[in-house]
């Protein structure tokens, strides 16, 4: 559970970013990659990993 708990924190600030916002709806890093049926802890420690 640790791990688990330490990709969270590390990646939040991230998966939380806003990309669009209107009146009723904000739409984040996060639920886009989970509409897309991907885990987004994982998938933002991939990009992280990627070369720059």
């Amino acid at each position: 559970m640790t791990e688990v708990s330490h990709l969270e924190s590390q990646y939040d600030a991230f998966l939380f970013a806003s990309l669009c916002e209107d009146d009723e709806l904000t739409l984040s890093v996060l639920s886009v990659l989970a509409r897309q049926d991907v885990d987004p802890w994982q998938e933002a420690d991939r990009l992280a990993h990627l070369q720059k």
